[in-house]
């Protein structure tokens, strides 16, 4: 055999093995993608499980506690906090700060791509809903200026598809443009 020939052998050797690792890759990739996905939709499901759970959570609360019903109902009923002490008012006011800063969350994860698109529609239709509650509305008004939410989450909430402003809010608005 000639050194030709077993340079020629060599380069075949070469090139198959090229031929090889280039499907191995690709393969590889096939394979890692295919993990990525999968990840992708547990992530993802695992979010929309989390704010739903939220959701039902704070029902479950309300339901087991009489006391904090009945300050929920009260408020609720008359569309504000008259006739409630202070005390009452501030349970009631937490209460509401604490659902606003899980629908932030949730809006947090949106906005990172883990909660879908049509979770997250149904959940900032939930929140524009409640915030139209009296007197949440009158509440948020107030509260949207605490430094407490992202100016990114009010907005995206403030500009969903119903909002009404509370009727305290529509005055210091008023009074601010001013």
């Amino acid at each position: 055999m000639n050194w030709d020939a077993i340079s020629a052998i060599g380069e075949m050797v070469a090139a198959i093995a090229v031929v090889i690792t280039l499907l191995f890759l690709v393969v590889q990739l096939r394979l890692s993608r295919q993990a990525t996905d999968a990840n992708t939709k547990v992530t993802r499901s695992a979010a929309a499980a989390q704010s739903q759970n939220y959701l039902a959570k704070f029902n479950e609360v309300l339901m087991a506690n009489a006391d904090l019903s009945k300050l929920y109902t009260e408020a609720f009923a008359q569309g504000s906090f008259e006739g409630l002490a202070d005390d009452e008012v501030f349970r009631i006011q937490m209460g509401l700060r604490a659902n606003m800063q899980h629908f932030e969350a949730m809006y947090f994860q949106f906005e990172e791509g883990l909660l879908e698109d049509r979770v997250w529609a149904l959940r900032r239709s939930y929140i524009g809903s409640f915030i139209r509650m009296k007197p949440v509305s009158d509440w948020w008004s107030v509260e949207r200026e605490s430094s407490a939410f992202t100016e990114e989450f009010i907005a995206d909430i403030e500009s969903s598809e119903g909002f009404v402003m509370g009727e305290l809010g529509q005055r210091v608005q008023s009074s601010v443009a001013r």
